[in-house]
């Protein structure tokens, strides 16, 4: 039985910085916790699981979308 579980999300939004990401690193068990609590870095996420997610894209766009926490989830537009 996994211990977590994760998500990924990346969007495109036009603007100086064009993609965004959320990274969530979920236990496996029952929680009231918000979700807001766990967020993390893909960078924590490929640590832990061993896999490089975002390997395609221009390293210095990759770098900063992996090594960044999102403050909160995106607002709902």
């Amino acid at each position: 039985m996994p211990t977590h579980y994760y998500r990924i999300a990346v969007a495109f939004r036009p603007g100086p910085q064009e993609l965004e990401a959320l990274a969530f690193l979920v236990p496996n068990r029952p929680t009231e916790e918000r979700l807001e609590s766990f967020l993390t870095s893909i960078d924590e996420i490929e640590r832990l699981s061993g896999i490089d997610f975002l390997g395609e894209l221009d390293d210095g766009v990759e770098e900063v979308l992996e090594s960044a926490r999102a403050p909160r989830i995106w607002p709902e537009n």
